[in-house]
Order: structure tokens, then C-alpha cells, then sequence
């Protein structure tokens, strides 16, 4: 997840309306997201929610 959106952070600039407003925000917000995500199914497999 994270090196996907390597590009936009260390590639060339985007072009006009992918860079502005909360668009330059989105890989940003993902991300938070994703590991939000991880955290809960670690906690959960913790709790033996997720057991086999």
C-alpha cells in the first residue's frame, strides 16, 4: 500500500486537478486507513475473533 503510492510523493508533480484540493490528500488518507484496518485485526485475532 505504501509503495504503491510512491510515485506521487517522489515521482514527477501531477498534473493540475489530481494535485488539488483534498485529491493530494487521498494516498495520505489510505494509508491511515489501511493500518487502522491492521490494527483492529490484530486486536481481534488477540481476542480470538479470528481463530481458525
Amino acid at each position: 500500500m505504501i509503495l504503491s503510492f510512491g510515485y506521487m510523493f517522489f515521482g514527477p508533480p501531477m498534473p493540475g486537478s489530481e494535485a488539488a484540493g483534498p485529491m493530494k490528500y487521498m494516498p495520505l488518507i489510505i494509508v491511515i486507513l489501511g493500518l487502522a484496518q491492521f490494527a483492529y485485526a490484530r486486536a481481534a485475532e488477540r481476542k480470538g475473533l479470528l481463530s481458525h
